[in-house]
């Protein structure tokens, strides 16, 4: 399993030797996402390399950094669970007559597709010397998440990256207390509001011994 921290570098140490096959002197890491089924390419980093082991480095960036897939650096999304795979190769092969725009692909297919069509008119000599799941750990700024966890109420819409979970209560602090509701916090609750409208007329209270407190800000406040 490869532990993936957002905006920080990550480090992947291979056990294969990379010197005497005879394959080449460049790498490429190609990470799809388990949720979305898009798929990402980077060339890595060579920290180190010898006959026992070869040393890859990457660097996840945020969604306002720099993205340089050439330099080893990569914005991934959404977080959660990857599948990668990694690549020796006799050439460069992300960007042979590709244009930018396809350094990321919609399906893990269309990586193939292109992958085939390239590396073979390219004449890319390559071997997989390691394949694996990677976990991309989520950033602690909410306005970085790509996908937002809401209460259940209804099924999943696969066209949105909406999830329902079972484990958040359904009811949830209104942001909004409408008239002419008195409102009573009675027990600890938790609110995801960015701010707290009370209306003419409503009312907001809390009881002795419970605690309103926010956890994050919601998804869209920045």
């Amino acid at each position: 399993m490869l532990n993936l921290q957002p905006k920080s570098t990550n480090n992947l140490i291979i056990y294969s030797d990379t010197l005497t096959n005879s394959i080449g002197d460049y790498f490429t890491i190609v990470f799809t996402n388990s949720y979305s089924k898009q798929t990402f390419a980077v060339v890595p980093t060579v920290v180190r390399r010898n006959k026992r082991f070869v040393e890859l480095e990457v660097e996840t960036v945020g969604v306002n950094q720099l993205n340089d897939v050439l330099d080893g650096k990569i914005y991934l999304f959404p977080d959660g669970n990857f599948t990668y795979t990694v690549f020796q190769t006799n050439a460069p092969t992300v960007t042979l007559e590709g244009p930018t725009a396809c350094y990321v692909w919609n399906t893990e297919d269309d990586f193939w597709n292109f992958s085939n069509i390239v590396w073979n008119v390219c004449n890319i000599v390559y071997t997989t010397i390691d394949q694996g799941q990677a976990f991309l750990y989520a950033d602690t700024d909410a306005c970085e998440r790509e996908v937002e966890f809401i209460p259940y109420t209804q099924g999943n819409n696969i066209l949105e990256s909406i999830v329902y979970v079972t484990n958040t209560p359904l009811h949830q602090f209104p942001c909004t207390i409408p008239f002419p509701t008195d409102y009573v916090v009675s027990v600890d609750t938790v609110t995801y509001c960015q701010t707290i409208t009370i209306e003419q007329g409503a009312s907001l209270s809390v009881t002795n011994g419970a605690d309103l407190s926010q956890l994050v800000a919601p998804w869209g406040y920045c």
